[in-house]
């Protein structure tokens, strides 16, 4: 395979090859994978976006809800409460969502049975 560069680009890679010790085929090669991979998780991302239907989110949640929240420092159940959160979004962060209707629903129960 054969890649034409501007000549820019490639006073800049020889830069960077010497700085660094590396081969300029070593470089381009590695900025090619991790260019490879930036997008390939993107479309990824971009996949589970499509196929999670409606969101809500964190701002939106603590606006909608924070309110509660506040309320429920006092009782003792809140520490396991704050927990579940913090576990919710370390799912987000890996992208794996709840369905706002489940969440709505989750707190609307909350509020009316406490």
């Amino acid at each position: 395979m054969v890649v034409q560069i501007s000549p820019e680009i490639e006073s800049q890679i020889e830069a960077f090859a010497r700085r660094t010790g590396e081969s300029k085929d070593e470089l381009v090669r590695k900025a090619l994978l991790s260019y490879l991979e930036d997008r390939q998780d993107a479309l990824r991302a971009a996949e589970r976006v499509k196929n999670i239907g409606a969101r809500i989110s964190l701002d939106e949640i603590g606006r909608k809800y924070g309110r509660v929240l506040e309320e429920e420092q006092a009782d003792p159940y809140a520490p396991e409460v704050l927990d579940h959160l913090r576990q919710g979004m370390a799912e987000a962060d890996r992208g794996e969502f709840v369905p706002q209707t489940e969440i709505e629903a989750f707190f609307d129960d909350w509020r009316r049975n406490g």
